[in-house]
Protein backbone atom coordinates (compact mmCIF):
# COMPACT_ATOMS: atom_id res chain seq x y z
CA UNK A 1 0.00 0.00 0.00
CA UNK A 2 3.06 2.23 0.89
CA UNK A 3 4.53 1.62 -2.47
CA UNK A 4 1.09 2.59 -4.49
CA UNK A 5 0.56 5.95 -2.85
CA UNK A 6 4.64 6.60 -3.60
CA UNK A 7 3.87 6.13 -7.21
CA UNK A 8 0.12 8.27 -7.01
CA UNK A 9 2.51 10.97 -5.65
CA UNK A 10 5.00 11.65 -8.11
CA UNK A 11 2.47 10.87 -10.94
CA UNK A 12 0.30 13.84 -9.79
CA UNK A 13 3.38 15.87 -9.07
CA UNK A 14 4.83 15.45 -13.15
CA UNK A 15 1.27 16.53 -14.72
CA UNK A 16 0.56 19.90 -12.63
CA UNK A 17 4.27 20.64 -13.27
CA UNK A 18 3.65 19.88 -17.00
CA UNK A 19 0.26 21.86 -17.00
CA UNK A 20 2.20 25.03 -15.83
CA UNK A 21 1.57 28.40 -17.99
CA UNK A 22 3.77 31.82 -16.92
CA UNK A 23 1.71 34.19 -15.33
CA UNK A 24 2.04 37.71 -17.46
CA UNK A 25 3.30 40.93 -15.45
CA UNK A 26 1.00 42.58 -12.99
CA UNK A 27 0.61 46.15 -14.58
CA UNK A 28 -1.02 49.36 -12.71
CA UNK A 29 -2.76 52.22 -13.83
CA UNK A 30 -3.67 55.05 -11.79
CA UNK A 31 -6.45 57.49 -12.59
CA UNK A 32 -7.14 60.90 -10.70
CA UNK A 33 -10.80 61.81 -10.69
CA UNK A 34 -11.79 64.96 -12.47
CA UNK A 35 -9.23 63.49 -15.75
CA UNK A 36 -11.59 64.02 -18.58
CA UNK A 37 -10.00 61.27 -20.13
CA UNK A 38 -10.81 58.62 -17.53
CA UNK A 39 -9.26 55.08 -17.40
CA UNK A 40 -6.81 53.97 -20.29
CA UNK A 41 -5.49 50.85 -20.34
CA UNK A 42 -4.54 49.17 -23.59
CA UNK A 43 -3.16 45.56 -24.50
CA UNK A 44 -2.06 44.38 -27.50
CA UNK A 45 -4.59 43.25 -30.05
CA UNK A 46 -4.59 39.44 -29.44
CA UNK A 47 -4.42 39.97 -25.89
CA UNK A 48 -7.20 40.83 -23.30
CA UNK A 49 -7.52 42.94 -20.27
CA UNK A 50 -7.78 41.11 -17.03
CA UNK A 51 -8.58 42.65 -14.00
CA UNK A 52 -6.64 41.49 -11.02
CA UNK A 53 -7.99 44.28 -8.47
CA UNK A 54 -9.54 47.67 -8.13
CA UNK A 55 -9.52 50.06 -5.55
CA UNK A 56 -10.92 53.93 -4.72
CA UNK A 57 -8.46 55.76 -2.45
CA UNK A 58 -7.28 59.65 -1.65
CA UNK A 59 -4.13 59.88 -3.22
CA UNK A 60 -2.68 62.51 -0.26
CA UNK A 61 -1.70 65.30 -2.13
CA UNK A 62 1.06 66.85 -4.14
CA UNK A 63 3.84 64.39 -2.12
CA UNK A 64 2.45 61.61 -3.95
CA UNK A 65 2.89 63.02 -7.38
CA UNK A 66 -0.26 62.28 -8.57
CA UNK A 67 0.23 58.30 -7.56
CA UNK A 68 -2.77 56.25 -5.87
CA UNK A 69 -1.32 54.52 -3.48
CA UNK A 70 -4.40 52.81 -1.08
CA UNK A 71 -4.03 52.33 2.14
CA UNK A 72 -6.47 50.63 5.20
CA UNK A 73 -9.30 52.90 6.09
CA UNK A 74 -8.56 55.15 3.32
CA UNK A 75 -9.72 53.14 0.60
CA UNK A 76 -12.58 51.24 -1.04
CA UNK A 77 -13.04 47.89 -2.97
CA UNK A 78 -14.25 49.12 -6.82
CA UNK A 79 -15.63 47.20 -9.77
CA UNK A 80 -16.65 49.06 -12.13
CA UNK A 81 -13.53 48.79 -14.19
CA UNK A 82 -13.65 44.59 -14.45
CA UNK A 83 -17.40 45.52 -16.12
CA UNK A 84 -16.13 47.90 -18.36
CA UNK A 85 -13.09 46.05 -20.01
CA UNK A 86 -14.51 43.00 -19.32
CA UNK A 87 -13.36 41.01 -22.91
CA UNK A 88 -11.87 43.84 -24.50
CA UNK A 89 -8.14 44.70 -25.31
CA UNK A 90 -8.55 48.35 -25.36
CA UNK A 91 -10.85 50.26 -22.35
CA UNK A 92 -11.14 53.92 -22.53
CA UNK A 93 -13.30 56.88 -21.65
CA UNK A 94 -14.61 55.25 -17.69
CA UNK A 95 -14.87 58.41 -15.98
CA UNK A 96 -14.29 57.57 -11.88
CA UNK A 97 -16.71 58.09 -9.47
CA UNK A 98 -16.20 59.49 -5.50
CA UNK A 99 -16.93 57.41 -2.62
CA UNK A 100 -16.57 58.68 1.31
CA UNK A 101 -13.86 58.08 3.43
CA UNK A 102 -13.26 59.09 7.05
CA UNK A 103 -11.57 62.90 6.80
CA UNK A 104 -9.58 62.57 10.50
CA UNK A 105 -7.86 59.13 9.35
CA UNK A 106 -7.53 60.09 5.64
CA UNK A 107 -7.24 63.91 5.34
CA UNK A 108 -10.49 63.94 2.81
CA UNK A 109 -13.40 63.20 3.05
CA UNK A 110 -14.20 61.66 -0.23
CA UNK A 111 -11.69 59.17 -2.47
CA UNK A 112 -9.90 60.76 -5.23
CA UNK A 113 -7.87 58.34 -7.10
CA UNK A 114 -8.44 54.32 -9.10
CA UNK A 115 -5.60 52.35 -8.61
CA UNK A 116 -6.21 49.31 -10.88
CA UNK A 117 -3.78 46.20 -11.11
CA UNK A 118 -4.51 44.07 -14.22
CA UNK A 119 -2.41 41.76 -17.06
CA UNK A 120 -2.51 41.43 -20.57
CA UNK A 121 -3.56 37.84 -21.20
CA UNK A 122 -3.62 36.11 -24.33
CA UNK A 123 -7.58 36.11 -25.76
CA UNK A 124 -7.04 32.24 -25.99
CA UNK A 125 -6.08 31.85 -22.40
CA UNK A 126 -8.43 34.17 -20.94
CA UNK A 127 -10.77 32.91 -18.56
CA UNK A 128 -13.29 35.77 -16.71
CA UNK A 129 -15.18 34.74 -13.95
CA UNK A 130 -18.34 36.84 -13.40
Amino acid sequence: MLQFSATCLVVFTFVATATAVPSPSLLTKDVQYGDDAGLDIRCAADELILIQSETLAYSGGSERNGSCQPEPMCSVPYSQASWYCRGKSTCRGMLIERQPIHRRTCGSDYTNCLHVEYQCVKSTNAIFLS
